[in-house]
C-alpha cells in the first residue's frame, strides 16, 4: 500500500511540475505579448517558445531521472509495518 502511494505521489509531482512550468510560460507570454499587433505577437511568441524548449527538455530528463531514482528506491525498500 505504501509503495503505490509513494508512485501515486512521485507521478503527482510530476504532473504538478509541468502544470506549473506550463502556467508560467503561458502567463510569461501573456505579459509581454498583450499590447503588441497581432503578427508582431506572434513572431515574438515563437520565438520564446524556441527559446524556452531547451528547458522544457533539460527539465524532463532530469525529473524523469529523478522520478526513476526515487521509484527504484521506493521499490526496493521492503517497508515494516
Amino acid at each position: 500500500m505504501k509503495r503505490n502511494l509513494g508512485i501515486f505521489f512521485v507521478i503527482l509531482l510530476t504532473i504538478a511540475f509541468y502544470g506549473y512550468l506550463i502556467f508560467i510560460s503561458n502567463f510569461s507570454f501573456f505579459i509581454i505579448v498583450r499590447e503588441m499587433p497581432e503578427e508582431r505577437a506572434k513572431i515574438v511568441s515563437n520565438h520564446l517558445i524556441r527559446q524556452l524548449i531547451p528547458y522544457f527538455v533539460i527539465s524532463f530528463f532530469v525529473l524523469t531521472s529523478l522520478n526513476f531514482i526515487i521509484l527504484k528506491k521506493n521499490n526496493s525498500t521492503k517497508y515494516l509495518i
